[in-house]
């Protein structure tokens, strides 16, 4: 991946060829849109946003060009450029100039917030709306397995779509910046992205907001109900990432195996609810009990009490 890096560094035009290279693979393998938004992503953290920015217009364009030839529409360019790379230059952007990956993380949380309660204000009832858009879609499976179970799966899903789509975006925004950080980490300061990680922490205004929506959510009912519960979903997912930076950071401080990391998302593959719950609560309970300091290592606390009784 250093070596990747590199070469997106050498010039604009292969900052501009990785990043469409990336694009097309994540057409047949949606992971791949990550490295495009992280070649966006490493240009403007190093190099300021106006270099950043043409790499996304040209960008844009090459891939509008293509796409004009070969399916005679300019929208994947205008796509990858509306939901990708300009969302990702602009988080770059506010990281270069507040030098806080917590803060960016905020504003992206808050704009997740944002685009679900657009969501609904605009579509009106989403339940129906994604009720009008799935039903085409599932419908040969319908068949298969059974008109009434399938009409059920139907709805239960159209309540959470508008969660999972803003998740989602935010997802592919987020990842593509960690890794533009990551890279520009490995290039000018190593060791500097995996600190910045291990601290995440989201602002403790959020937290009680999340403690209110998910109130909301269990009480309310009907238009009510399910907002909060949309918003509750993409809050979960900002705790999570806290919760798993948090064990990231215990590993790391407490010099543990690798293999508790890899045993914690081996858990998250068979068991994603109830591990994303605990990882959730973890991330949403640091807020007040900063856990990270209560499971740092003993040696170091004790260190640190000695010289506090030196001081005193």
């Amino acid at each position: 991946m250093r070596s990747l890096a590199s070469f997106i560094m050498r010039g604009r035009m292969q900052a501009v060829l990785i990043t469409i290279l990336f694009a097309g693979l994540s057409l047949p393998l949606a992971p791949f849109i990550y490295l495009s938004g992280g070649a966006v992503a490493l240009v403007t953290l190093r190099l300021g946003a106006v270099s950043g920015f043409s790499v996304v217009l040209m960008s844009g364009a090459v891939i509008s060009l293509l796409a004009m030839i070969a399916m005679g529409s300019l929208l994947p360019g205008i796509v990858f450029m509306a939901m990708i790379w300009l969302p990702v230059w602009a988080l770059s952007v506010q990281l270069r100039q507040s030098g806080s990956l917590n803060y960016v993380i905020a504003i992206t949380c808050g704009i997740g917030l944002l685009l679900t309660l657009v969501a609904h204000l605009l579509l009106g009832d989403p339940v129906v709306w994604w009720q009008q858009v799935l039903e085409p879609l599932l419908a040969t499976m319908g068949d298969a397995a059974g008109g009434v179970e399938m009409a059920a799966f139907t709805e239960q899903l159209s309540r959470l779509m508008t969660a999972i789509v803003v998740v989602a975006l935010t997802l592919n925004i987020l990842f593509g910046l960690f890794i533009g950080r990551w890279w520009q980490s490995q290039l000018y300061n190593p060791g500097g992205f995996q600190l910045e990680f291990h601290q995440l922490r989201l602002p403790k205004a959020l937290a009680w907001v999340t403690l209110v929506v998910m109130l909301v959510s269990m009480f309310a009912q009907q238009g009510a109900g399910m907002l909060a519960g949309n918003l509750m979903i993409v809050l979960v997912f900002f705790y999570l990432l806290q919760g798993v930076a948090i064990i990231h950071g215990v590993v790391a401080e407490r010099k543990m195996s690798v293999g508790w990391l890899i045993g914690l998302y081996f858990l998250m593959v068979f068991a994603l609810p109830q591990v994303a719950a605990l990882l959730m609560l973890l991330g949403l309970g640091d807020t007040w009990l900063d856990i990270r300091r209560r499971l740092s290592r003993p040696e170091k606390d004790q260190q640190k009490s000695d010289d506090q009784d030196s001081v005193d």
